[in-house]
């Protein structure tokens, strides 16, 4: 991960402004639902449901595209503002006596049968720690358990650090397989002392994640308590696709295609690291990361598609735009009727386990892999998988704005379905069709897209040249943070029979956005 230094004026300046958000949320909340978004774009708050239905707890999130989605923990007393991040599974938090940080902190002493631990981020920011179990709990709900496992952090680097308001922990929500410590009781992760306490309905975790423009919509179902069979004609609540390798939240992609068009895949595309070949689901991926040559025809069918604005089309800085060099804020709106769709087919939970070929397809369409911020300003978020000596997919924030996904922990499975706003949404919503040939999409087409609604400035009161959000020069060709936040601790793809795990841990996030306005 590329991100300023911690002392640099930029890095003050993004975390002055997310401090200040995070202030205006308040963290008041009633029995079964909590309010967790640590710190809404617009600094607005959302309505909480007064449901008491025992095991139902929704928690609140962030939406967009700018950071991981973020709920509150009490860890041993304290609450922290924790990151929810899938491609881990330790709970991580800041013990007493910490050096450089002065948000909350756990007090705890190491026990005798737990080993000193350290780890490395992959922006370089370093911890060392222990193992030890506690009573954690999610923050304004009666989800709990006594003997929950975490890793307590007692020393951390300063440049970069780890923990740095408005971040004071990390829960990870992976596989029991990725964990660092396990309690005398066999219990390697949070989540699974919530399920064996009975606290959790199900070992699963539902992400009902939202774009901007509908943020206070977006939650987590903890235990998944509520299945969506919205917009779906069979009533079922989700198509399953497996999820081979039961580490990171694996699928199984067998085409992909640009506007209905299969795109040949390359040599070597999910060559297998372990037993079967996989892509990656990530809660805390800010883009989709695709194969190099998909991502050239996708661009390539942008371009002929005579969607782009013109004064983006025209510019010089189109190619930068669609590498997510830059952000733009065009005058005129782009012509999403015209824009290519990106589809997908995954390997079904069904022929996984029958060794058959059954797939499923979820198509997406520009209004994912082109999103927009409060400001107006346009990010490109389909980007080459370029980074990795293996090509595969690693499906981020596009993929939960519009669609309910499902992490199944028990049985080892991705579920999708449709999501935040299908029933009254334009052709540009994403679609999934069955493995019957039934497609699932949004009921109702009408003139507002809810999954994008224009709640950016007028153009009556934007410049009239076109504004770019430019990125600060960093001479490498790597997407970077979106915003000053710590890594996500998702592990570098590898064996999972081989994987360490130690330290190997990898962030994909999207352009470090700058406010650098450049008329032209």
């Amino acid at each position: 991960m590329i991100m300023p230094a911690p002392g640099s004026r930029l890095a003050k300046l993004l975390w002055t402004w997310l401090v200040v958000l995070a202030a205006k949320i308040p963290r008041d909340c009633d029995a079964a639902r909590v309010a967790a978004y640590p710190r809404l774009i617009q600094g607005e708050t959302a309505s909480l449901d007064n449901s008491t239905l025992k095991n139902k707890v929704s928690v609140r999130l962030q939406g967009g595209f700018l950071t991981c989605f973020m709920i509150d923990l009490v860890v041993k007393g304290e609450t922290l503002r924790a990151m929810v991040d899938s491609g881990s599974t330790d709970t991580i938090v800041p013990l007493l006596g910490i050096n450089n940080y002065t948000g909350p902190t756990v007090n705890q002493r190491k026990p005798a049968d737990s080993n000193i631990t350290s780890s490395t981020f992959s922006d370089g920011s370093r911890w060392v720690g222990f193992g030890a179990k506690t009573t954690v709990s999610l923050a304004g709900t009666s989800v709990s358990a006594d003997n929950a496992p975490f890793i307590g952090v007692t020393s951390q680097s300063t440049d970069p650090l780890l923990f740095h308001s408005p971040l004071e922990g990390l829960i990870g929500i992976a596989y029991d397989s990725l964990s660092s410590y396990k309690t005398s009781e066999g219990i390697q992760s949070v989540l699974g002392a919530w399920y064996l306490s009975g606290a959790m309905a199900n070992d699963e975790i539902a992400f009902h994640g939202c774009p901007y423009s509908h943020v206070e919509d977006s939650y987590i179902d903890i235990g998944n308590t509520e299945p969506s069979t919205k917009c779906n004609p069979t009533g079922q609540p989700n198509v399953w696709a497996a999820s081979p390798v039961q580490d990171f939240y694996t699928v199984d992609i067998r085409a992909i295609y640009i506007d209905g068009k299969p795109i040949p895949l390359p040599a070597g595309f999910q060559d297998p690291r372990g037993s079967y070949p996989w892509s990656l689901v990530d809660s805390c991926t800010s883009a989709i990361f695709i194969p190099e040559n998909v991502h050239t025809a996708l661009i390539s069918a942008i371009k002929a598609s005579g969607g782009l604005p013109s004064e983006v089309a025209s510019s010089s800085v189109v190619d930068s735009f669609l590498n997510a060099g830059v952000s733009l804020r065009p005058k005129n709106d782009f012509d999403w009727a015209k824009m290519p769709t990106i589809s997908f087919d995954f390997l079904t939970e069904a022929a996984f386990k029958a060794g058959g070929h059954g797939t499923f397809r979820i198509t997406l369409g520009p209004r994912q892999y082109l999103q927009r911020d409060v400001n107006g300003f346009y990010t490109f978020l389909a980007l080459p998988n370029t980074q990795y000596d293996s090509d595969f997919v690693l499906f981020g924030v596009p993929l939960f704005t519009n669609l309910n996904i499902v992490l199944d922990r028990h049985r080892g499975r991705v579920g999708f379905s449709m999501g935040c706003g299908c029933d009254a949404a334009k052709q540009e919503y994403p679609s999934i069709q069955a493995e019957s040939g039934e497609v699932w999409k949004p009921t109702v087409q009408t003139a507002v897209d809810v999954g994008n609604a224009d709640n950016a400035p007028s153009s009556a009161n934007q410049p009239s040249s076109l504004v770019t959000e430019a990125l600060e020069p960093t001479g490498e060709a790597k997407p970077r943070n979106a915003t000053q936040l710590p890594p996500t601790a998702t592990q570098t793809a590898a064996s999972s029979a081989s994987r360490s795990k130690s330290s190997m841990i990898f962030a994909i996030v999207l352009p470090l956005v700058i406010a650098i306005f450049l008329h032209a």
